[in-house]
């Protein structure tokens, strides 16, 4: 279930991806924003 509880899991695991794909620090941000933009929308309004 998508609980705000799960935020810091969730960016957690983007991170760890993104330094392994190697992602430039600028677009590693820029990514994280987004996917904690999109989360919380679900948390809130789905």
């Amino acid at each position: 279930m998508a609980t705000l509880e799960k935020l810091n899991e969730l960016t957690g695991f983007v991170e760890e991806c993104a330094d392994s794909f190697g992602l430039e620090t600028k677009k590693k941000f820029g990514l994280l924003v987004a996917v904690e933009e999109a989360f919380v929308n679900i948390c809130r309004y789905a």
